[in-house]
Order: structure tokens, then sequence, then C-alpha cells
């Protein structure tokens, strides 16, 4: 066996690990791509296998350490026995670990050898195999020391400094744990050591030193915390019964009992009041004397309950769960200022966003003055969210008055469980173009004759931003016909580009007409909408041929003969006429108002569906994601960019009850609809063919009938 060497073969085998592992470069394997974090147990096996209490809360720190997390690997050296190591093997509650449980419970229950161990050389042969393993930087060394200091390591603090030093260079921190009883001399060596590594030090007891441990644990893995589910103090006959909430989405759930007494009894029941089955999958458990450890992998969401019989003593009952969602902010990273914006975020599995009953989401936004604000996001189709129930959560924020960055987080709460997650984000706040309508004073129009109206100037904050002429988009409200609207650059750029353009308005019949206009462009990494002011003009009904205007004819007031009163001048004699001028603002608001609303009720909302030449369904018209402000001034008109399409960005598909159109907002925009070139609004039908750059696509008025309705239908 192993403790029948000589003491001197121990020793010459730790100065060959320790010359090893000074003379690799230890540091690079570190840092190499690859690298997971790692824990190794370093026991004074004789000092703690001096009394069978100190021996039970030395294997019970060991379960602990070695499964409270799932992402590290575990290994365990015996200080008297520092060549043979046990592991390393996968943390985490599992079968992997039981044979080195067993091992360590043996080696502890050993009866002490007479000649005690060299920690030099146990932590020396920790080192080496940490390098050797790649063990990342935040790994660690937990050293667990007996109650009495052995004969001849007084002094060893000041013999294992350098090697403490290399442990900080890679960044391996060597925690230490004694037992409640510890010596001075003891306590003064662990107190150093972890002192001298950026480590801690433990003590093992019951609940408070494994509570302890384990909330170092948790922080180190930035999983979260564990959370308080019960603790109390137990006579034989007392019952213990805790409710655990497990919410929707749970990836797993580890439950963690810290208990004063090794014997007793726990049982663990499903919502549906039945205990799980043991086994890969489904339900893992580690027991030791005072740390017994459940882990549930995708536990049914709902109440689980936990009953505790048998015990004596202090029994505390701890939980964390981690959950198989993250959330993502869907909006863009860059956010325009002083503009009202929406935050639109999601709950991913994996890649995809999950549709979630039950569950609340909300964004705590910092702002530029350092407070945070809170703004309760929805999925209802309410107050900036387009579409109800798709998974999506939306919330419209107040402008944001500087530019800089911006930190959110996000939290997903389901009230019912009582849990929530959450994960940081940011955004920045930034100018965006803009688009100045500059009105010029007109006078009543003429229907047909087309009539410089106005200027529009594409700004960044004040400084001319050259874009495409059809990145500007139009709108006319009229009681009537209404018209047609033209922009001309007054100066161009090399690439055809310009930010100053004069607005032409040609009046299809008389009335009045309010023009609005909206630029939309990719800008910042996101589509960008904004919407400017309006131009509202006046045009004369034209008058029909051979008309003249009707003349006033007037009558004089008659006076009597006799009358010693004055002469009233006549309001009409004297040419006075109610200015009815003063009437035309406040009509024409009203009916381009009424007319806006008639339009909106009476709107025809897109439909249909676009198929490629594979038969691949590419857009379906009635499900697609427009933004707020394209939806409410253009609610029967769908813009090209919307569609995503290549080929398609400077088209209208245009929505008038059954009836679909198609328009080019660009002289040459490549389009041919039924291999006739898009050169003026073409009707289309179903089956109707559209070519663009060598690309076919297939208008249809419904999916094929071999196809089936989603719920986007």
């Amino acid at each position: 066996m192993a403790h029948k060497h000589s003491p001197r073969i121990f020793l010459a085998i730790g100065t060959v690990l320790m010359v090893l592992t000074l003379a690799l470069p230890h540091a690079a394997f570190a840092s190499q791509p690859g690298a997971s974090p790692m824990a190794v147990v370093v026991a004074d096996a004789q000092g703690l296998g001096s009394s069978p209490e100190t021996r039970d809360l030395a294997i019970s720190f060991v379960g602990l350490v070695a499964n409270l997390r799932d992402d590290q690997r575990f290994a365990f050296i015996n200080l008297e026995r520092p060549s043979l190591v046990l592991g390393p093997v996968p943390g985490g509650v599992g079968p992997d670990f039981q044979k080195v449980q067993d091992e360590v419970a043996s080696q502890l229950s050993s009866a002490p050898s007479t000649t005690g161990g060299d920690l030099y050389n146990a932590l020396a042969g920790a080192h080496g195999l940490m390098g050797l393993e790649q063990a990342s930087p935040g790994s660690s060394v937990y050293l667990l020391l007996g109650e009495q200091t052995a004969q001849g390591e007084v002094g060893i603090r000041t013999r294992i400094a350098p090697l403490l030093a290399e442990f900080v260079k890679d960044g391996w921190a060597v925690h230490t744990a004694i037992p409640p009883d510890a010596s001075a001399s003891v306590t003064s060596l662990a107190s150093g050591i972890a002192s001298d590594t950026g480590g801690q030090r433990f003590t093992l007891s019951i609940p408070n030193g494994f509570q302890t441990l384990a909330a170092s644990i948790m922080r180190d893995s930035a999983k979260g915390s564990l959370q308080g589910l019960a603790e109390r103090v137990l006579d034989s006959n007392a019952v213990l019964s805790s409710a655990l909430d497990v919410p929707p989405g749970t990836r797993d759930t580890t439950i963690v009992f810290f208990k004063q007494d090794g014997a007793g009894s726990l049982r663990l029941t499903n919502p549906e009041g039945l205990e799980p089955q043991g086994g890969p999958g489904a339900y893992y458990i580690v027991d030791t004397p005072h740390v017994v450890l459940w882990r549930l992998i995708e536990p049914a969401a709902g109440a689980w309950r936990v009953d505790a019989t048998g015990l004596t003593g202090i029994l505390s009952v701890m939980s964390f769960s981690s959950n198989r969602y993250t959330l993502r902010l869907a909006s863009s990273a860059s956010l325009p200022i002083e503009e009202p914006v929406t935050l639109v975020a999601y709950a991913a599995e994996g890649q995809r966003p999950v549709v979630l009953d039950g569950a609340e989401m909300s964004a705590h936004v910092r702002i530029s003055d350092g407070t945070t604000v809170v703004y309760k996001m929805n999925d209802d189709g309410l107050a900036g969210d387009p579409v109800a129930n798709d998974g999506y959560f939306s919330v419209a924020v107040p402008p944001l008055t500087a530019e800089g960055d911006y930190f959110v987080e996000l939290v997903l709460s389901w009230p019912e469980f009582g849990h929530q997650i959450s994960s940081q984000a940011a955004f920045s706040g930034r100018s965006f173009p803009s688009l100045e309508i500059r009105p010029l004073p007109l006078g009543d129009l003429t229907p047909g004759q087309r009539t410089k109206v106005g200027t529009a100037f594409v700004n960044v904050d004040g400084e001319p931003f050259p874009i495409d002429a059809d990145q500007i988009a139009w709108q006319v409200a009229s009681a009537g016909e209404k018209g047609t609207i033209e922009f001309e650059p007054q100066r161009t750029s090399n690439s055809g580009r310009a930010w100053l353009f004069d607005i032409y308005f040609t009046p299809a019949a008389g009335g009045s007409h309010n023009l609005s206009f909206l630029l939309s462009l990719d800008y910042a990494g996101r589509a960008h909408v904004h919407v400017s002011g309006s131009i509202l003009v006046n045009a004369l009904a034209p008058l029909a041929v051979g008309s003249a205007p009707a003349a006033v004819e007037t009558q004089p007031v008659a006076q009597p003969a006799n009358s010693s009163v004055l002469p009233v001048a006549s309001p009409v004699s004297e040419g006075f006429q109610f200015p009815w001028w003063t009437l035309a603002i406040p009509v024409a608001l009203l009916a381009i108002g009424g007319t806006s609303y008639t339009a909106w009720v009476l709107r025809t909302k897109p439909h249909g569906f676009l198929y490629n030449d594979k038969e691949e369904l590419v857009v379906n018209f009635a499900a697609i994601k427009r933004h707020p402000a394209l939806k409410f001034l253009f609610p029967s008109s769908v813009f090209g960019k919307e569609l995503k399409v290549p080929g398609l960005e400077g088209v209208v598909f245009g929505f008038t009850g059954n009836r679909v159109s198609l328009r080019s907002r660009r002289t040459q925009a490549g389009v041919r609809v039924n291999n006739e070139p898009l050169s003026r609004p073409a009707p289309v039908y179903n089956k109707t063919w559209i070519g663009t750059h060598g690309r076919l696509y297939s208008f249809l008025a419904s999916r094929p009938r071999s196809e089936p309705a989603t719920a986007d239908d």
C-alpha cells in the first residue's frame, strides 16, 4: 500500500513534482483556449481523521466543494500521499463522484500515519496538476487542516511562500478550512496561507461555516446565490416540511441540506405528489454526513415539497435554480436622442424567442444622471408593442436627453412562483438623421398645376446628411382627389445623393390638402424612421366653362322723409364682408382629421403571400412586423424595405379592398411584373409573377392547400 512507503520517497516525489511545476510554462497552460475552472482539495488526512466528528465534517466539506458547481473539474490530494491523485472528475452532482467520495472517506478513515505528511509537496503537486490540466484563472485549491500542527511544520509558511506566489501568478487562490477546535497555530497558519493568495479561511461548522463556503463557491461561479427555504432546530419526533416553487423553463434545481445530525430521513415529492426517480437526466443525490445535495434536471414547474424526519439539531435547507431562458434586448444598440423610442426585449431559449405564460418583464434603465427608471414592458399589443403574444415585450420610453451609453437590466418574473431572472444590456443614445420641412408662403393652388410648396432639409444634429430621394416617403390627406408630390435635389453629391430637396405638389382637385413626410433609412446598424412636420395647402376648385362669378345685388335702405336720425351706413353698401377666410384652417383641419379617421377605419390591411421560384414562402404580408409610424401613416401600403427581399427595396405594395397594386419609388427599379417593366403602377393579381435582378417571385392571394396555415395567417 502507498502508506507503507518511506517518507523519503514521498519527499523525492514531491520534489520532482515541484521542480516540474516550476520548470514548465504553467502560466501558459492557464491561459490557453478551452481552459476550464478546477477545484483541488488538499487534505491533512492524519489530522482530520483523529476524531469521527472532524472526519465527517471533512467528508461533507469535500462533497460540497466537488458538487455545488457543475462547470468545474474536481481532484483530491491526500497530504500524506500526494502522488496518488483522485480525479480529476467532472463537477456537479452525478455518478462520477460516487467512487471518489468512497475513496475520500476511506482515506480519511484510515489509521493515521506516524510520520505525518509534507504540506509543501502536496501543494506543489496540486499546482503541477492544475497546470497540466489547464485550469483557468479563478480556479481554487482548498487546504483542509487538522486540529493540531504536525511536528516539523513550524515555519512552513516561510518555506511555502515562493510556491504560494506561483499560485497568485496563475490566478489561483488557496482557501483554507479548519475544524472548530483547531489550535492557535493551525488557525494562524490557515489565515496566513489564505491571506497570501487572496483566498478565504472557512470553519467546518453547521450551518454557518458550510453556508459561508457555499456562498463563496456560488459567488465565484457568478451563477447567483443559494436562497433559504427553511432553518430550524429539530428533535427526533419533529417533521420539517418546506415548499419549493419551480418556475417554468428551469434547467436544473439544486437543493442543499446542512444538517447537524448525520442520521434522519429526507423526502422529496413533485407537484403531482410523487417521489422523483433517480438516474441520468432526472434526479441525482450526494449524501454526506452533514451535507446532502439533490439536483433535479429539468424539473416540472410547480410546487415541490421537501420533508425531513428523524433529525436532531439544526437543519438548514437552501436551493438554487438555473433557467434555460436568457433575456435579450432586441432594440438596436444605438437609439436616437430627443425622440420617443421603444425598447423591445424577449426571452430566448437558445437563439429563438419563446412565448411565456404568466411571465412579466421590466426594464431598469439607468439614465444620464445616474438615476434608474423602471419601465414595465408588455406583450399585449399596447403602449409601443406592435403585436400581442408574439414573445416580444415592448415599452415606449420618453426621449433620451443626451448622447452617451445607457445601461439596462432586463428582469423576467413569474409572480405565481415568486421567481425572477435578469440580465444586463446596454445601448447608446446618439443623434440620428432628421427631416426638416420648410413650407413656402403660398396662396391658393390651381388643380393640375405643379407648384413648389417648400424644401426638405436632411441633417444630423444640424449637419447636412445626403440621402437618396426615395428614402423620403410622403402622404397626402384630402377630402377628395389627392395629388402627387415630387422631390428635386438642389445639389447632388458624386454618389447622386442630396440633403436639400425642393418639394413640388400637383393637386388633383380643389380643396384642402395636408402633405406629410417621413424619412426612412438604415443608420447606425438599425432601421430609422423620422416623422417630420407637414404642409397644409389649399387649391381652388376649377370654374365651369363659360361661367362667371355671380354678381351680388344690394338694395339701399330706405329712410323716412321726416327722420332726423342720421342714416346708418349699410354693411353691404360699404363693402363689408365677414372674414370667412378665418374659418379655412379650422375647417381644413376638421376635414383632414375626418378624412384621416375615415381612412383609418376603412383601411385595407395588407394581405397575401409572396413565394420564390422554389415555392418557399418569402413574405406573409399580414404578419409583417412594421414600425408603428409606418403602420399608422401608411396602413394600406407596404414599402419594399419592410419586406427585406433583395431587389424589391424601391417598390410599394398598395392594398385597396381586394385589389393589390405595385408601384416603383425609383426611376429605374429593375422590377418587372409579368415580364413587363414596372414603369407605372401595375395591378397585382393572384399568381402574378414579379421579377427583379434575376430572382422570380409569385404573389398568391392565399396559401396553397397543401401547405398548412399558421397562427400568423
